[in-house]
């Protein structure tokens, strides 16, 4: 595998030294700001929906990702010519760690176990694609030309490669298999087994395959859909993805795998679906038109749905709790209930 040398990430945070004063002066005035108009917000009053509060924990933060131990989380900043790379920070947003100083794409993904913690992303540039990164360690290119790797387990995962085939691959650059002769955003669900992913289609239509990670048998086959945001629930062989039905509206469906599928459409005018640690409920950003509109809670067992939050997007449901962080106000935002 390929390491990226000490010089070459020195040479990326260079520029990073220029901007620190532009920097430190967006977070004086963000947090100015938040003395005036103080630290924390409720979310909904008791008439709106679930009581919640919502806490500023990284101003310009974006694509929160949780680490397993529900207390730590991957993000980015939204302007990546002054930060460049991932970070991690606590929910207490104390303390911030860059873990990598290069551009890359918003697909990185915490190894599920393994004692050391590990992720895994892609970069853009035309000598990159799937990296792995360990705590501490430096970061290996483990397949060139790849993109959106999801973990199987703590030693293997799969990707698209540059031909635009899922493969499994180990933390050796050995491919395994090829999982799937086509297909795009791969999503393996919690307990390592199988994969769900979108192939084929014309115009942006797609299809929906899912197939066992070890044989690639075919669970599932659906089509033909606009679709993203594929979500496996944790607990149940359920899956949850938006589905387009117009530039404008989309709506939050499930697949229940079984004896033959079963589809639901849970959610109209919402979209980023994100399941709880134990199933119980789903979060999803709501839309209006093409306009976001707050935070929605729903239970897919009682069907109970409530307002939590009446802005914000792409939330983060907690692998435990009721928490969750949400990009609000330019931010990234703890959000409990």
């Amino acid at each position: 595998m390929k390491s990226v040398t000490a010089d070459k990430v020195a040479e990326a945070e260079r520029p990073l030294r220029y901007s620190s004063a532009a920097w430190a002066l967006s977070l004086f005035l963000t947090a100015s700001l938040l003395i005036l108009s103080g630290c924390a917000d409720e979310g909904n009053g008791p008439d709106e929906g679930i009581p919640a509060s919502s806490v500023l924990i990284v101003p310009g933060g974006t694509n929160p990702v949780w680490m397993l131990d529900g207390e730590k989380f991957l993000f980015s900043y939204e302007d990546e010519l002054d930060s460049v790379g991932i970070f991690l920070a606590d929910t207490s947003g104390g303390t911030i760690e860059r873990l990598w100083a290069l551009p890359h794409n918003h697909d990185y993904v915490p190894a599920p176990s393994g004692g050391v913690e590990t992720i895994a992303f892609s970069t853009p540039d035309l000598d990159g694609g799937v990296m792995v990164l360990p705590s501490g360690g430096e970061g290996q290119l483990l397949l060139p030309g790849g993109r959106r790797p999801s973990w199987v387990g703590p030693n293997e995962l799969v990707a698209e490669d540059g031909d635009s085939r899922i493969l499994l691959l180990n933390l050796e650059a050995e491919i395994i298999s090829i999982v799937a002769e086509e297909g795009f955003s791969p999503v393996v669900s919690s307990d390592g087994e199988l994969v769900a992913f979108l192939f084929g289609g014309l115009g942006g239509v797609s299809r929906l395959k899912v197939v066992a990670v070890e044989t690639g048998a075919v669970q599932l086959l659906y089509g033909d859909l606009f679709a993203a945001d594929i979500a496996w629930d944790p607990v149940h062989d359920w899956i949850y993805l938006s589905q387009l039905s117009s530039l404008y509206i989309s709506s939050i469906v499930r697949f229940r795998l079984g004896n033959g599928a079963e589809v639901d459409t849970l959610l109209n005018s919402a979209t980023n679906p994100s399941v709880s640690g134990d199933g119980v409920f789903i979060l999803a950003a709501k839309l209006s038109g093409d306009q976001e509109d707050g935070i929605i809670y729903f239970e897919p067992e009682t069907g109970r749905v409530e307002r939590l939050l009446s802005t914000g997007r792409r939330p983060a449901a907690a692998p435990s709790g009721n928490a969750a962080l949400v990009e609000r106000y330019g931010g990234i935002y703890l959000v409990e209930w």
